[in-house]
């Protein structure tokens, strides 16, 4: 997520996020790379690994850039609504987008398995993606074996991916877990649309 603004409101933007996350983020004026941009400033070692990256305003920059990668072990200290409710600040006043937007969705009723996610792939029994892919995966000496679904290409706009969380949580997860990967224009579209969603309907 990159957000923009005056050193000012870079300052209230980082506290925003250290307060909605119970996060703890330190600045340091080492130069890092994001995304092939070069970035004068960048944090290390926050409590609950939010990365952050920083070009401050100057006299060739009017407003400052924080770039933000917010993994799940950060989003989990918060409820879905107080961070819908922090993003939606971010993009409505200070003009935040995205550029990757994940997500991921456990079925504990297995309301359907991977036999049949793998006969609706098979049927083409879906839609808006080009490049699907099965694989399977285990260990030597064991019988069961993992299976993995996908839809789209890790290097596409779009990417879905089903897998058996039991397997590869050894049990401590019995779900059906699909995971999603957007980019780019498609990241922002999502993420535009999640910042006005009611989780409480």
């Amino acid at each position: 997520m990159a957000v923009y603004g005056s050193r000012l409101e870079m300052g209230n933007i980082i506290t925003l996020v250290q307060d909605t996350l119970d996060e703890k983020i330190e600045f340091h004026p080492n130069r890092a790379t994001f995304d092939g941009k070069a970035y004068e400033g960048c944090s290390t070692d926050s409590l609950r690994g939010t990365r952050v990256y920083c070009n401050h305003p100057s006299a060739d920059r009017r407003w400052g850039e924080l770039r933000f990668k917010m993994p799940g072990k950060a989003l989990a200290a918060a409820t879905m609504n107080e961070i819908r409710d922090m993003c939606a600040i971010l993009r409505e006043i200070y003009s935040a987008t995205c550029g990757r937007f994940d997500g991921a969705i456990d079925d504990y009723s297995k309301t359907l398995s991977l036999d049949a996610v793998k006969a609706a792939q098979d049927a083409n029994n879906f839609a808006h993606a080009e490049v699907i892919g099965y694989h399977e995966s285990g260990e030597r000496g064991k019988r069961e074996r993992g299976k993995t679904i996908t839809f789209g290409s890790r290097t596409s706009e779009s990417y879905l991916r089903v897998y058996d969380k039991s397997i590869e949580s050894h049990g401590e997860i019995d779900a059906i877990r699909y995971e999603v990967e957007f980019k780019g224009d498609k990241a922002d579209l999502v993420f535009r649309e999640w910042t006005i969603y009611d989780f409480q309907r």
